[in-house]
């Protein structure tokens, strides 16, 4: 499972509040390993899966006082990493992945989108802890 959330609220542009997105999705995750023996090898991560996500208005005291809207979506998420064998059963991997997902319409009450439909959609970098037979 995957999940994301706003450190930073955003201002809403339509009612002047400050808002957040909060969203999960999960579902197969695949990664073909090249030279999985050696110490620093590639890796080739896929996700496929199913997720949703919710836009939210906060009050001053930054709680959620209305869920705007919220929608579902597909995502498609391949990715490359470097891995590192740091012990038997421990391995670590700093990578790039690039976020495809179906189009998410959130939208206020008036039917105006509230952001574009691929907002999802972008490069990403992680970090990973993989704990496990490898």
């Amino acid at each position: 499972f995957n999940a994301f959330f706003m450190f930073n609220p955003i201002k809403d542009p339509l009612n002047q509040r400050d808002a957040n997105l909060l969203g999960i999705y999960g579902g197969l995750f695949v990664a073909p390993i090249i030279y999985p023996n050696s110490v620093v090898h590639a890796n080739f991560p896929i996700f496929i899966g199913y997720g949703t996500v919710s836009y939210e208005l906060l009050d001053i005291d930054q709680i959620t006082t209305k869920i705007e809207d919220s929608d579902r979506f597909w995502v498609f998420e391949p990715g490359v990493e470097v891995e590192i064998n740091v012990l038997k059963y421990v391995r670590v991997a700093i990578g790039g992945y690039y976020r495809l997902t179906t189009k998410v319409d959130l939208m206020y009450e008036n039917n105006e989108p509230i952001l574009d439909d691929r907002f999802l959609n972008g490069f990403s970098f992680g970090l990973r802890l993989r704990i496990g037979m490898f």
